[in-house]
């Protein structure tokens, strides 16, 4: 989802149910259609399932996510809470040794956040700490450049390649359970292995 940072409008293309129509779609990697927008007419329709807010922490639901008409915002905010939107957010690291954990989603989509490592004295690394991540956060970009296409070793690379200081967008569905059990797992270094399942960010 977070491939759409840039939208763009298609040229005019010709729908039998509905007319000319361009669509709307991401103009980096031609993800779409994602909407539409109806010859001679200045509105933009985006399909809400599509659409999150891109950044959590600096969110201003008034001004950054507007709601359309007939739709409040606490109509929004109750569809992100039941996992029907998802939310992005990013947290930036300065250490290299971050103490994830991560393995190809469940789904099949993308990379995600399996469990936090800790070291032998048992105290939690810099994600944990972050009090932002979660496990089954998806990795959707690093340092801007986006994680779509990559198992978890190649994303593992990315990170462990990355100049610090590293900014990691994550992408969550629905809202962060406060009272979630959280999984940990003694910190190894990862050495490339292909066939691994999961892998450590060290």
């Amino acid at each position: 989802m977070d491939d759409v940072d840039n939208l763009g409008l298609s040229r005019l293309v010709t729908c039998p149910a509905a007319g000319s129509l361009k669509l709307a779609m991401c103009v980096e990697c031609s993800y779409g259609p994602v909407g539409f927008q109806r010859e001679d007419e200045p509105t933009i329709w985006l399909a809400c399932e599509l659409l999150h807010q891109q950044d959590a922490s600096s969110a201003i639901a008034s001004e950054d996510f507007r709601a359309p008409a007939g739709i409040s915002v606490s109509m929004l905010q109750n569809m992100i809470e039941s996992g029907m939107a998802s939310v992005q957010f990013h947290v930036t690291f300065e250490e290299y040794v971050l103490g994830m954990q991560l393995t190809d989603a469940v789904d099949g989509l993308g990379v995600e956040v399996m469990a936090f490592t800790v070291m032998d004295e048992g105290q939690a690394l810099p994600a944990e700490r972050s009090g932002q991540v979660a496990i089954g956060d998806k990795v959707s970009r690093v340092n801007g450049q986006s994680t779509a296409g990559r198992d978890c070793g190649a994303v593992l690379t990315m990170v462990r390649e990355a100049t610090r200081p590293v900014t990691i967008h994550f992408e969550r569905r629905g809202v962060r359970v406060a009272d979630a059990p959280v999984e940990r797992v003694p910190h190894q270094d990862w050495k490339s292995t292909p066939d691994e399942a999961s892998l450590t960010l060290d």
